[in-house]
């Protein structure tokens, strides 16, 4: 049962469904993105991510760490 699936799967699967199927996906994650990028969330990872760069830079100018 299982390899007659399988089989008439092959037959419908091409490289047409394929594009669609990841043209599809692409357009889900950039409106997802851009959905995220106007949220809380995003602000507080762009705070992180800053404070984290302000953190190494001190470190380095400190010679704690190596640049």
């Amino acid at each position: 049962m299982f390899e007659g699936k399988h089989k008439n799967l092959e037959q419908n699967l091409n490289e047409y469904l394929f594009i669609e199927v990841y043209a599809f996906v692409l357009d889900k994650l950039r409106d997802y993105f851009n959905t995220f990028k106007t949220s809380q969330k995003f602000v507080q990872l762009e705070d992180e991510i800053r404070n984290q760069e302000r953190l190494y830079e001190v470190l380095v100018e400190a010679s704690l760490i190596d640049n």
